[in-house]
């Protein structure tokens, strides 16, 4: 699979939607990603808790980029695993398969305060953008 085309967007989604052919390894997303400033580090933390990837820099930009090839990584690594791995690795990140189309995975969104009450974030630096694929 080739690197996928990610971008974050200011759009606010109801609920995280996934939906992946596992023969073609082509993926298709809208993910939840949390941000904040660490108190400790004053670094940007980008956070996508439905696949449990983190990004970090000293700004918005550097935090992005890694958390983009993160995202990157975790999906290369998803659909080249065996297929009954495949399904196992994204039950115990919290998908559920959707009974009638069988590529398409769903979980609900995460409410911010629960996702986020034992992270280190500055007050009121916490926030949340959609990363589309």
């Amino acid at each position: 699979m080739a690197q996928m085309h990610l971008n974050i967007t200011g759009e606010q989604i109801d609920h995280e939607s996934l939906s992946i052919n596992y023969s073609t390894k082509l993926v298709k997303a809208k993910l939840k990603v949390f941000f904040f400033k660490d108190k400790d580090t004053q670094q940007k933390v980008f956070y996508v808790p439905s696949l449990e990837v983190t990004g970090y820099g000293t700004d918005d930009q550097e935090a992005q980029a890694m958390v983009i090839d993160s995202i990157n990584d975790c999906f290369f690594h998803l659909v080249n695993l065996p297929k009954k791995q495949f399904e196992r690795e994204l039950r115990d990140l919290g998908w559920k398969e959707n009974k009638i189309f069988h590529k398409q995975y769903s979980k609900m969104l995460v409410d911010v305060k629960g996702v986020l009450k034992n992270f280190n974030a500055e007050e009121n630096t916490v926030g949340s953008l959609t990363l589309v694929a």
